[in-house]
This record gives C-alpha cells, structure tokens and sequence, in this order.
C-alpha cells in the first residue's frame, strides 16, 4: 500500500506540472512522502514548478515525519539504513558485497543523493515524465531486494512516459514490464537477474533520450507566422515531415 500511494502522488505531481496547479503538485508530494519516506527523491519535481511549491512541499513533508522523528530520533535514523538482507543477483550484489549479510551501507546514500539529482536533471532537461521513471527505475535497480513488486512503479510512470511522448511502440513500457515478469520466483536465477538489470537498465536510459514533448510545440512567433500564411501550424509540420 505504501509504495502504491507513493506511485499515485508522484504521478499526480507529473499531470499537475503539465497543466501548472500548483497545489495539486504540492498535494500529490504530501500523499507520497506520507506513505514512504523514499519519496523523497521527488521533491525537485514541487521545486521545479516554483520555489514557493519547492518550500510549501518540503515544510509539510517535514510536519509530516516531524512527530515520529522526534519520538525517536536514533530508531528512524537506524530505519533509513534499510532493513532487510541483500538478495543475490542483485546489482550490490554484482558489484561485489556477499549476498543475505544485510543490506550495504552505501545503497541507501546512493540512491538518496543519486535520486534527487537524477531527479532534478531530468526533469529540467525531458519533463517530469521522464524524471519519474527514471528516479524509479535508478531506485529499484540498486535496490538489495530483487522482489518483483517495485518494477510496479517502474512501469506506472513507463506509461505515462509513453503516452508523454507519444510513441508508437511503448518501448519503455515494454522494458519496465519484462523487469516485472523476470523478477517471479524466489530466489532468483542468474539469467532472471541479468534480465532484470538490463530491462531496467533500458528504462533509465530511455529516460535521458528524448526531449520534453512541450518543447516540440509552435512557439508563439511561429503560430503568428503560420496565421498570417494562412496555414494551421500543423499542416505547416506535415510538409516539413514530407
């Protein structure tokens, strides 16, 4: 239940920033960081709609955690070390750290500073759909648990990427579903593991390609121009196109 309000506020802060509400981005961020702390990684989205909706997010979030961190401060700081082992075909585990010995030191850092800044690049650089399934895909992929359930996320925000850029194959949906249905079974095979990475991998790149599809519109001065032809600006595309 948590990871799935988490996906609904960061899918709704993605439609809000395309249709520039300002409270419902700062809502959507209040729904997910409520139900888990990791949403965390999204605040560059409230950010990148206005500093004002960047503090509004980060002070409710704060009020938010405020009295369970301060009811015990050494116990939530112990919970964001992660609980849980680390499960083998796993990309720590890949990188070296031995499986089921508890979860390394350095995953739950990395993708707490690579999040928010994977979070913030790609947002300003292809849209908020494109932040969303990549800082979702960059979390599952380090996780130290390969269970199926996260890819859930991954392909949510895959959707609404593709719908974004409107392609005619949902390559990144696709990508996202093979991490899905490569991840059945406990434990993991190696080949399911490799699989994994690789399809989650491909989501995460897909993400950096691709420019924001607002920016593919008519600028202003062009539309006046296409008036004044007498030609609508699409119609001006499709000979271009030709």
């Amino acid at each position: 239940a948590d990871d799935a309000l988490v996906v609904v506020g960061v899918l709704a802060m993605v439609s809000a920033l395309n249709l520039h509400r300002e409270a419902w981005v700062v809502a959507g961020f209040l729904v997910a960081i409520a139900a888990k702390p990791t949403a965390i990684l999204f605040l560059p989205l409230a950010f990148m709609h206005s500093r004002r909706a960047g503090i509004l997010a980060t002070v409710g979030g704060g009020l938010l955690w405020a009295p369970f961190i301060l009811a015990n401060v050494p116990g939530f700081l112990a919970a964001g070390t992660g609980q849980g082992e680390l499960w083998p075909y796993s990309v720590p585990a890949f990188l070296g750290s031995v499986p089921h010995t508890g979860i390394p030191a350095w995953v739950r850092p990395a993708q707490l500073v690579g999040g928010v800044a994977l979070c913030w690049f790609l947002a300003r650089r292809n849209g908020p759909a494109a932040a969303a399934a990549g800082v979702f895909a960059f979390r599952v992929l380090l996780e130290s648990g390969t269970w199926n359930y996260y890819s859930t996320a991954v392909i949510a925000a895959a959707i609404m990427l593709d719908l974004h850029r409107g392609w005619r194959v949902p390559w990144v949906t696709l990508a996202a579903f093979v991490s899905f249905v490569s991840a059945f079974g406990v434990p993991l095979t190696m080949g399911q593991g490799v699989v994994r990475i690789l399809a989650l991998t491909g989501v995460l790149a897909m993400a950096f390609t691709g420019g924001n599809a607002r920016q593919s519109r008519p600028s202003e001065g062009q539309m006046e121009t296409s008036a004044s032809d007498g030609r609508a600006p699409a119609v001006e595309q499709e000979e271009r196109d030709e």
